[in-house]
């Protein structure tokens, strides 16, 4: 980092260790280390005193911040085998985590795709390292990453994570807590609503879903089962319109928050009252599902957690490459809103 003085047109620049910590920290009543850290943009500062010593700098030295220049080139990978939302809320918040977090390793970021079967993934290893949002990826796609000589990791894919650094929510008890939480208001008639496309989070979701029933000693009908397109919210509600049938459960749970607010429009144009006639819990609590009417029940997936601990996991990656790889579960929990009705009042 440098800075320079903001009189000086002629911008003379002034590196940090023309700046001295100590005068700085005694005006300040902070550490010597804790100005040091700040004037060379390391963490372990909290913001309120990285504020403290920039504004000082520029209210009292005269001195105005330049970013340094970039030491790492950082890429978002997109694998893509699957037509998505090409505005899918989870992505660009995990984006935008990710984006934030470049200025404390001192990188620059970019996103791209790579379309299926794309044969020249070789281009990946221009950069210092990638994060590659797997949630369409094969186990072949991520053998074809690991193959790279460019460090990886890889967010919202589960596909053998023994052997690769990867960022993943705790789906377990997303799922889990889910069935429980409509368990303890009174339903025992539990439906799923799929995502049509063959993707490890959806298959993953699906058999915990089972998994929960099993536990909590319930059934399932395989009538209540719906498969929909997750493209948005538009085509879930379009598919499940064309198959909603008159054995339904009193409450589903959805593979996301898409799929969930898609089929919730679809029970409400159908003339079905929710959560009066039918509940719905998602997954993800991406923006829009606050806002929906009625308000949805979900389970909030961290995108800003996930983000910072992929950039964190990465920058370590490329500092030891021979080091044994790291698998971060990111929690879950449950944002109850106005889909679900309690039965058992």
């Amino acid at each position: 980092m440098i800075f320079y003085n903001k009189t000086n047109k002629s911008l003379g620049g002034i590196e940090t260790n023309k700046i001295k910590s100590k005068d700085v920290a005694r005006k300040l009543n902070i550490s010597p280390a804790t100005v040091s850290l700040v004037l060379n943009n390391k963490p372990g500062v909290s913001e309120k005193t990285r504020e403290l010593v920039l504004s000082y700098l520029a209210e009292e030295k005269g001195m105005i911040q330049v970013a340094a220049k970039p030491q790492y080139h950082i890429a978002l990978v997109i694998l893509k085998n699957y037509d998505l939302a090409p505005d899918n809320p989870g992505f660009w918040q995990l984006f935008d985590s990710i984006s934030a977090q470049c200025p404390k390793y001192q990188c620059d970021f970019c996103s791209l795709t790579i379309e299926k079967e794309d044969p020249h993934l070789e281009k990946l290893e221009q950069y210092d390292g990638i994060i590659v949002w797997g949630i369409q990826a094969s186990k072949e796609d991520l053998v074809r990453i690991r193959s790279l000589k460019v460090p990886a990791v890889i967010v919202c894919n589960e596909w053998d994570s023994d052997n690769q650094d990867t960022v993943i929510s705790k789906h377990r008890r997303a799922v889990f807590g889910a069935v429980s939480y409509l368990v303890e208001r009174g339903h025992q008639n539990i439906g799923y609503l799929r995502g049509n496309q063959p993707l490890n989070v959806f298959q993953l979701r699906y058999q915990l879903f089972q998994n929960a029933i099993v536990h909590y000693g319930l059934k399932l009908k395989e009538d209540w089962i719906y498969a929909v397109d997750p493209t948005s919210i538009e085509s879930s509600c379009q598919d499940f319109g064309q198959m909603i049938r008159s054995d339904l459960p009193t409450a589903f749970f959805g593979d996301n928050d898409l799929v969930a607010i898609g089929c919730m429009r679809a029970l409400l144009e159908a003339g079905y009252r929710v959560p009066e006639d039918i509940s719905i819990i998602g997954f993800g609590n991406i923006p829009i599902s606050s806002v929906v009417t009625p308000s949805l029940t979900t389970f909030h997936e961290d995108a800003k957690k996930t983000g910072e601990c992929a950039l964190d996991l990465l920058m370590k990656r490329i500092a030891d490459p021979d080091s044994d790889s790291v698998k971060v579960e990111v929690g879950t929990h449950l944002i109850a809103r106005e889909s679900v009705l309690n039965l058992s009042k």
